[in-house]
C-alpha cells in the first residue's frame, strides 16, 4: 500500500502541483478583506529521497505572512529548519495563537519528543532564515506527543506514550495528558513543568471547549474492548485544586468515560480524532466510522452515540482532522482507507445536525480536486486550509489546499490556490493559522 500511495502522490504533486496542470491560478486576494492578516504555518516532515537541492531532507516549519494575499508562488516568512535546529525531526502538531497570551508559536515533536514556543513568531523574519532557537524548550514529562492546543491561556499536550521515561529511572506509563497553566508566562526553568497530568491510555487527538477536556484513548489496554475518549471538565478547578487544599473532589479523576457501548462494541476500534460543535462530541475513529455524542457539557460513561456514519454510507476518512464551517462539517481521510474508494475528504451539511447514515454532500478525490488523503485542517471564517502531507513513511509528498467559500461549497472543485510541494516544503503533515490582531488591515 505504502509504494501505491508513493507513486500516486508523486505523480500527483509533480504533474499538477508543481506544474499546475488543471489548477485554478492563485488569488491576488481573499474575499473579504477581514481575511487579509491571516497567517498560516506549516510543519514539513521532508522527504529523505528527492535530493538536498531542495532542501527536501530537512524538517522544517515554514510562516506564510498574510497567506490569503499572495496566491500559489508566494515564499514563506519565516523558515525553522532542523539544518539549524536538532530537535526538529516530525513537526506533527502546531499552534499559533492570537489572543490575550501573544502572537506565538507552539510546535511539537513527535520524534525528539519536545514542545518548541516561539513568542512573537511575526518577528522572526526579522531574524532572516538562520532558524533562531525557540524561547522556550519543553523536554520533562513530554513522550510521543500527539496534539497541542493552546487555549483559554493554558498549553495541553496529549502524549501517546510513556515508554521514553525509561532512561530517566521513571515508571513508564500508557499515555497521558499534561496541561501547562498561564502557557504565555512559561520560560525556560520557570512554568515548564505541567500544573497538572492526567493518566489517559494511548491518548491521541484533544478538544478543550467550555473548561472541558476531550481526549480520545486508543484501544489496546486497559480492560476495553474498544477505545474511549475521557471526558475532564471544570478544568478551572481542577488546576485550582493541584496547587490549593482541594476543593472540587478528586482533580485527576475523568468525569466520563465513552467505550464499549458508547463505540457499538466494535472490535478493534479506537477513537484517533475528537471535537466539539454545537454541544456535540464528534469522533473520528481508525476504522473511518465517525460518532456524534449530544451533550457534550454533561456526558455520562458509557452513553451511546446520537449518530453514527460509515464508510459505506457517508465515506468518512479513516482517523480524521475534523473542521465545521458554519454548518458544513469537513471530515479528513488521512490515507488509511485510500484502498476503498478514492477520497481525501468528506462534507457533510447539516454538519450540526448530522444524522445516522447521513450521505457525505461533497466528496473531494484526486481525480475532482486534486486532494489524495489529508494530514490536517486548519480554517479562518469560511476559507479552510487542507493540507495533503502523510505521516506513516518519510516518502510522502503533499500540498496545501486552500478554498474560499468552503461553508456554501456544494460541489467538488479544486482549491482556489494551492501551496504546492517540491517548491518549499515537501510532506506537510501539521498546519494551523492565526488571524493576526494589527490595528489596521494589511495593505
Amino acid at each position: 500500500m505504502v509504494g501505491w500511495r508513493i507513486a500516486a502522490l508523486a505523480l500527483v504533486a509533480v504533474a499538477l502541483g508543481v506544474a499546475g496542470i488543471g489548477c485554478p491560478a492563485g488569488k491576488d486576494s481573499p474575499p473579504s478583506i477581514l481575511l487579509r492578516n491571516v497567517d498560516l504555518a506549516v510543519g514539513d516532515l521532508a522527504l529523505q529521497s528527492v535530493g538536498k537541492e531542495l532542501d527536501a531532507d530537512s524538517s522544517k516549519v515554514l510562516l506564510y505572512f498574510n497567506v490569503l494575499t499572495e496566491g500559489s508562488k508566494q515564499d514563506p516568512d519565516v523558515i525553522l529548519s532542523s539544518e539549524n535546529l536538532d530537535f526538529m525531526e516530525a513537526p506533527n502538531s502546531i499552534q499559533l495563537t492570537g489572543d490575550f497570551t501573544g502572537n506565538d508559536l507552539y510546535v511539537s515533536d513527535y520524534f525528539t519528543d519536545v514542545v518548541a514556543i516561539w513568542r512573537d513568531y511575526r518577528d522572526l523574519n526579522a531574524k532572516g532564515f538562520s532558524s533562531p532557537q525557540p524561547d522556550v524548550l519543553i523536554e520533562e514529562e513530554v513522550c510521543d506527543p500527539f496534539e497541542i492546543l493552546v487555549v483559554d491561556n493554558r498549553l495541553y499536550v496529549s502524549n501517546t506514550y510513556g515508554d521514553c521515561f525509561e532512561q530517566g529511572g521513571k515508571q513508564p506509563v500508557d499515555g497521558y495528558v499534561s496541561v501547562y497553566d498561564n502557557a504565555g508566562a512559561i520560560v525556560e526553568g520557570g512554568g515548564d513543568l505541567p500544573t497538572i497530568m492526567f493518566d489517559v491510555p494511548h491518548a491521541q487527538g484533544i478538544a478543550v471547549v467550555n473548561d472541558t477536556l476531550y481526549v480520545a484513548a486508543y484501544s489496546f489496554c486497559c480492560g476495553f474492548d474498544t477505545g474511549s475518549v475521557y471526558v475532564f471538565d471544570n478544568m478551572t478547578q481542577r488546576l485550582a485544586d493541584v496547587q490549593l487544599p482541594p476543593k472540587g473532589g478528586d482533580p485527576y479523576a475523568p468525569s466520563a468515560v465513552l467505550s464499549d457501548d458508547s463505540f457499538l462494541n466494535l472490535p478493534d476500534l479506537s477513537p484517533v480524532r475528537v471535537d466539539v460543535f454545537g454541544n456535540r462530541l464528534y469522533v473520528t475513529t481508525n476504522e473511518g466510522i465517525l460518532f456524534v455524542f449530544d451533550n457534550a457539557d454533561s456526558l455520562i460513561d458509557g452513553q451511546a452515540p446520537s449518530a453514527v456514519i460509515a464508510p459505506t454510507t457517508g465515506t468518512v476518512g479513516y482517523a480524521g482532522d475534523m473542521k465545521m464551517l458554519d454548518n458544513t462539517l469537513y471530515v479528513a481521510n488521512d490515507g488509511g482507507l485510500d484502498k476503498a474508494y478514492d477520497i481525501g475528504m468528506t462534507a457533510f451539511r447539516p454538519g450540526l445536525a448530522i444524522q445516522s447514515g447521513q450521505n457525505a454532500l461533497v466528496s473531494f478525490s484526486v481525480s475532482n480536486s486534486q486532494i489524495p488523503w489529508v494530514s490536517g485542517f486548519a480554517a479562518e471564517r469560511d476559507v479552510l486550509f487542507a493540507a495533503t502531507g502523510g505521516f506513516d513513511c518519510c516518502n510522502y509528498m503533499g500540498d496545501v489546499h486552500i478554498f474560499y467559500d468552503a461553508d456554501t461549497l456544494s460541489i467538488p472543485r479544486p482549491a482556489d490556490f494551492v501551496l504546492p510541494a517540491l517548491k518549499d516544503f515537501v510532506n506537510p503533515i501539521s498546519i494551523d493559522t492565526n488571524d493576526f490582531v494589527t490595528s489596521e488591515p494589511t495593505p
